[in-house]
């Protein structure tokens, strides 16, 4: 059901350590100062440094920014997401493919990087397919991490899926984004 670059890193970690939860607030936060700096320079470059310092403090004072800061996936994800943006804007095409390949690797809507990988190659290159170069094929190295995964639950499970269908047992299925706020 977890993906595994997470708890791998709360893994690898808590063995030098000693302390799984120890690891875990560790990776989450040093994930999510990272991610701070890099989306305060992502802004900065785009927007200006009023942009930039607004757009930090409203990530940090949002509702649900505790889960930033608390043993879960989510800093580490929109870390690698907003890594592989900044990465996008300076035409870094491998690096974004290899960010895309580790968010992958942290939740499966990590594949959806592809789409903005897609349009931000295109539009740097005012959407002429003649401009188009072989680093292109980079985007392709986003999905693997997906792949990856899904060919570890075959062979341990015999499930390409086993990850979906374990969702099951969490109650968790795919809605319409209004269902959650009818149901309550």
């Amino acid at each position: 059901a977890f993906f595994p670059l997470f708890p791998l890193l709360v893994r690898g970690l808590s063995a030098g350590i000693f302390n799984v939860a120890i690891a875990g607030l560790l990776i989450s936060s040093l994930a999510g100062l990272v991610l701070m700096i890099i989306l305060y320079q992502l802004v900065l470059e785009e927007l200006g440094e009023e942009a930039a310092k607004r757009s930090v403090l409203y990530l940090l004072v949002f509702p649900t920014a505790f889960f930033l800061w608390a043993i879960y996936p989510e800093s580490l994800f929109l870390c690698l997401t907003v890594a592989s943006f900044y990465a996008m804007c300076h035409n870094y095409w491998w690096l974004v493919a290899l960010l895309g390949l580790f968010a992958c690797l942290t939740r499966p809507n990590g594949v959806f990087l592809v789409l903005p990988f897609c349009f931000e190659y295109l539009r740097q290159r005012s959407f002429r397919w003649q401009e188009i170069r072989w680093n292109v094929l980079s985007v392709l190295l986003i999905p693997v991490g997906l792949g990856i995964f899904a060919l570890y639950c075959y062979v341990h499970y015999g499930d390409v899926l086993a990850f979906s269908h374990a969702q099951r047992g969490w109650k968790r299925t795919l809605h319409v984004p209004w269902y959650g706020i009818i149901l309550s």
